[in-house]
């Protein structure tokens, strides 16, 4: 009997070490995270409570945006007025829990066939 305990508890220990990445719920994104590059002008974005989304593009001013996180590693994103069932931008998002950075691709509006990804680290 405790031969199987050992097996199923070793098996369990595995499975759990083998598990990727789950882009994280909407309370733990909440900050400010700064494109990560060598640029001095970067990308800033800040989830904000109630679904608020600042966002300053380089040399840009900050634009306000509404966001959603309704399906796993996909970000949508809103203007204010047409916040939650209007137009939208929908973007694949990837999430490093180890080293805390946020993938984003197609923030830049870019050829559809080739998005460009933006990494973001947590300020």
């Amino acid at each position: 009997m405790k031969r199987y305990f050992y097996l199923v508890f070793f098996l369990l220990l595995i499975v759990g070490a083998c598990r990727k990445d789950t882009f994280p719920d909407e309370f733990s994104i909440f900050g400010r995270w700064k494109e990560y590059t060598n640029n001095t002008e970067r990308t800033e974005i800040e989830f904000k409570r109630d679904n608020d989304l600042l966002l300053k593009l380089v040399n840009d001013t900050i634009r306000d945006y509404k966001y959603l996180l309704n399906k796993p590693n996909e970000l949508e994103i809103f203007s204010p007025e047409e916040f939650p069932d209007g137009k939208r931008s929908t973007h694949k998002v990837t999430y490093n829990s180890k080293d805390e950075q946020m993938t984003i691709y197609g923030l830049y509006p870019v050829a559809p066939e080739n998005p460009l990804s933006t990494v973001f680290i947590r300020r």
